[in-house]
């Protein structure tokens, strides 16, 4: 097998890879995204190893533009997931401060029994 064709491989299977991340990161199944990092960074010490015989030309170049945009999709969805979750931290922030609120209020100095747990 020629170089050109390994290094094809190796970004075929790169684009797998990221495939399979983004659909892990859409199911938020958090360990299948470690998983396939885990295998793109063991891919990319072989394909570090062989800088030298990499292909060149518009077909290369447009192959690895393909990888950058699935990994810009891939950023994407971390920063969609990211977002959300900090809004959901903030409304739950919110609410807490709320609760806490209403037990100073109505608690008086003395804890009522049940809302105990929400201060």
């Amino acid at each position: 097998m020629n170089t050109a064709s390994i290094w094809y491989d190796w970004l075929s299977t790169w684009q797998d890879l990221t495939m399979e991340e983004g659909n892990a990161i859409t199911a938020e199944d958090w360990p299948r995204v470690a998983e396939a990092q885990l295998r793109k960074s063991l891919l990319q010490v072989e394909m570090e190893a062989c800088l030298d015989s990499q292909p060149t030309g518009p077909e290369w170049s447009n192959e690895w533009q393909r990888v950058i945009r699935s990994e810009l999709h891939n950023s994407e969805l971390l920063e969609s997931i990211y977002q959300r979750r900090r809004a959901e931290s903030r409304e739950l922030e919110t609410s807490s401060q709320n609760l806490k609120s209403v037990r100073r209020t109505y608690g008086g100095g003395k804890a009522l029994a049940g809302w105990q747990s929400y201060g």
